[in-house]
């Protein structure tokens, strides 16, 4: 835990936010030194990293090979700065989430191709369990990379199995029906609360 902050709320009751950090992106973060590796695919160099600090990777396949440096000194960059430019470099994606970290395109981890996903069935008027209390999606025909974005809030038994990257099924809600990527996940800590899904 990084970090609490206390204030007041609103309706005058006391909020509390807490700010958490996994152990494998904290190690990840704290891993500074300089290298340069050559012929090598930006999802060897992940998944040696991600293994070495005690995770575990889940990496699409890539053949482009490239040299990779981790900078030191003034531009001084930890493990896990290079897996973000990496990621950005490829229009990639990466996501951590209890000691396993999925780096990838977001069209590859949608399709289902990333081990240790989960598809979650979200109804509408079916199954009170599973039923969305509230989902907002905008489709965005001219946005290949992703064709629809949004909200979906679900109970809170439910919604607390859902991890980021997880992927949600959705039916009963005419044209938005279909599979969706979690991007986030936002649990409130009464153990009450809905929870919403940024998908």
């Amino acid at each position: 835990v990084a970090g609490l902050t206390t204030r007041w709320g609103s309706d005058n009751t006391i909020e509390h936010s807490i700010d958490c950090r996994s152990s494998l992106a904290r190690q990840l973060r704290k891993r500074y030194r300089a290298s340069v590796e050559k012929k090598v695919s930006p999802s060897e160099w992940v998944a040696r990293r991600v293994r070495s600090a005690g995770g575990v990777a889940v990496c699409q396949p890539s053949s482009r090979q490239a040299t990779i440096a981790q900078t030191s000194g003034a531009q001084r960059q930890s493990e896990l700065d290079v897996i973000a430019d990496l990621a950005s470099q490829a229009e990639w994606s990466w996501v951590e989430w209890g000691g396993r970290l999925w780096f990838g395109s977001r069209h590859w981890a949608w399709s289902g191709n990333a081990s240790g996903q989960r598809l979650w069935p979200v109804t509408r008027a079916s199954n009170p369990a599973s039923d969305h209390i509230e989902a907002e999606i905008s489709q965005d025909d001219d946005d290949t990379a992703n064709r629809a974005s949004g909200t979906v809030t679900v109970p809170y038994g439910y919604g607390v199995r859902i991890r980021p990257w997880d992927r949600l099924q959705l039916s009963g809600y005419g044209n938005r029906d279909g599979i969706y990527l979690v991007d986030q996940v936002s649990i409130e800590a009464d153990l009450v609360r809905p929870i919403q899904l940024g998908i």
